[in-house]
């Protein structure tokens, strides 16, 4: 399983255990509701209490996984950002082939006039080689004649468009949210009463699901 593929199954299992603290607490609440109400008050504030007690010790272990997918994620995402994703990149799957290659276009690119590299740069940005982009990056940092064209290397190197740094910023959000809406969900249940910033933050934080 490659890390995006991991990341996104993360996002899936915090969706499934959020749905299932979800389901609970609404179990909960409705039993709640189902108390006599003509109980003395101090009767009807501990079996509540209980219920509460009782459900919120039942979803502790679901939470604790959520938040540790949710470091987890966290851990996996600094590999996501675009330089990240510009670090890994390869010219090939097999690691001989990847190391040929890349010794290749360094030996190459070395002989390229600093102008031409910018050329270079085009080619790679437009056919979304990243591999070879970061190559010419590396190369364009090692050269003491760039400061005239610094300004024109950045405009086309900002155009690299990088969606696995994209989708991974998106997944990584949601897990991290659907971790937040769960803590809430669980704060909720304990203390009785919601927090409804609290509740729209986290909501917000989570933001859409994957397309399908």
């Amino acid at each position: 399983m490659t890390d995006i593929a991991h990341l996104q199954s993360l996002e899936r299992a915090q969706e499934t255990d959020l749905k299932s603290i979800e389901a609970a607490v609404a179990k909960a609440t409705a039993e709640i509701e189902r108390l006599d109400q003509n109980l003395k008050p101090e009767i009807l504030a501990e079996r509540t209490g209980e219920i509460r007690r009782r459900a919120s010790e039942a979803l502790q272990e679901r939470h604790r996984a959520i938040v540790e997918r949710s470091n987890e994620a966290k851990a996996l995402g600094r590999k996501f950002t675009p330089e990240g994703v510009r670090r890994s990149a390869r010219f090939h799957d097999d690691p001989a082939t990847d190391a040929t290659a890349s010794l290749a276009a360094s030996m190459r690119l070395a002989k390229v006039p600093t102008g031409e590299l910018l050329e270079y740069l085009s080619d790679a940005v437009e056919a979304n080689n990243v591999a070879m982009v970061e190559a010419i990056r590396v190369e364009w940092t090692s050269r003491p004649d760039t400061n005239d064209l610094r300004g024109e290397f950045t405009a086309r190197f900002s155009k690299l468009q990088i969606p696995q740094a994209a989708e991974a910023a998106r997944s990584l959000q949601r897990v991290q949210g659907l971790a937040e809406m769960s803590a809430v969900k669980l704060t909720e249940l304990s203390r009785g009463s919601s927090d409804p910033m609290r509740r729209l933050a986290a909501f917000r934080a989570a933001g859409k699901p994957r397309a399908a």
